[in-house]
């Protein structure tokens, strides 16, 4: 049975050695976001993703917002985020308690179940264990401490040491991206120019 890599030569197909190669390099580090693609798609010049970047950018623009902050402001945003912050969890909690509902349900169903052999009963035994590890899992309640509400400048500063924090990260991801992409290109690169000409 011929895979994806060996079909067009299972179906008659001539494939020069170049497109072959080409097409099973798709399976390797460089090129594996071809996976998806149609092997007969060209192997296209890679792009490096900039996301880091961008993310960076974003950041820094909110950091410079934050530092501007007049202590109205400041004290606003973090009663703001305080609230957001109370309603996330009343929301999450309401969401865990109607999926336990829906678990606690599905578990009782198959308790009651009986297996009809016993070879069945290895198949009750791994439902229920699924039921539980998804309720102990996505079920747990939320910490028992409040949330805390910041005063303004507690919250500013948070904020700044956060937006700094990611900014950081951001760059560093970036230069990361500039060294994978490069490896990956030149990768490529001397793959094609190691296969004869088309």
């Amino acid at each position: 049975m011929p895979s994806g890599y060996t079909a067009s030569i299972y179906e008659g197909e001539d494939p020069s050695f170049r497109n072959f190669t080409l097409t099973c390099a798709r399976a390797f580090g460089a090129l594996i976001d071809l996976r998806d693609e149609p092997m007969s798609a060209e192997v296209p010049e890679l792009e490096r993703r900039d996301y880091s970047f961008e993310w960076a950018m974003r950041a820094a623009t909110e950091l410079a917002e934050v530092q501007s902050w007049a202590p109205r402001t400041a004290r606003r945003k973090a009663a703001a985020a305080h609230q957001a912050e109370l309603d996330y969890r009343e929301q999450s909690a309401q969401k865990k308690a109607d999926l336990l509902d829906k678990y606690v349900d599905m578990l009782g169903q198959v308790i009651a179940w009986e297996p009809p052999t016993p070879e069945h009963e290895e198949l009750q035994k791994f439902m229920i264990e699924q039921l539980e590890n998804s309720i102990d899992f996505d079920c747990s309640p939320y910490p028992r401490d409040p949330a805390v509400r910041l005063t303004g400048a507690q919250y500013k500063a948070a904020r700044i040491a956060d937006l700094t924090e990611e900014i950081e990260r951001s760059k560093e991801s970036f230069a990361d991206e500039v060294l994978r992409h490069h490896d990956r290109t030149q990768w490529v690169e001397n793959l094609v120019n190691s296969l004869p000409e088309a």
